[in-house]
């Protein structure tokens, strides 16, 4: 009786273990595949971070974190990720030398010492009012 009750502990455990582990390895799967979606030859990389894609141009209301992936040439699965954390940083196009729109992080002290520095150029600019002069 004991010895079946054992079993039947042992039994339940390895079943669940099963479950989890294919829950597991699901996940897994989906993180790859997420972070591979600019890949064209499917290979995953060895980014373990996967969170949706921030794209320029879309307002964001007081971000957590602000991600921004480009696809290059030399490595298609390569990316380009930057954090804003809680705080003061905030998400913003950072515009360089070829006015080129990218996400950065900067507090907004930074961006209007950016500004007065290069009055002329749209360097460092808040996602909600990024066209402001």
């Amino acid at each position: 009786s004991s010895l079946q009750s054992l079993q039947n502990v042992i039994m339940k455990a390895a079943i669940t273990l099963l479950i989890l582990g294919l829950l597991f390895i699901y996940g897994e799967a989906r993180k790859c595949h997420n972070e591979v979606e600019c890949n064209s030859k499917g290979k995953c990389s060895n980014v373990t971070i996967c969170q949706p894609v921030v794209q320029p141009m879309v307002p964001i209301r007081k971000p957590l974190e602000c991600i921004f992936q480009e696809c290059i040439p030399e490595d298609k699965c390569r990316r380009h990720i930057t954090f804003c954390r809680n705080g003061p940083d905030q998400c913003f196009f950072l515009m360089d030398a070829r006015s080129y729109p990218r996400m950065g992080c900067a507090t907004a002290a930074q961006c209007e010492k950016m500004k007065k520095l290069y009055p002329s150029s749209a360097y460092c600019c808040n996602t909600n009012n990024c066209n402001d002069p």
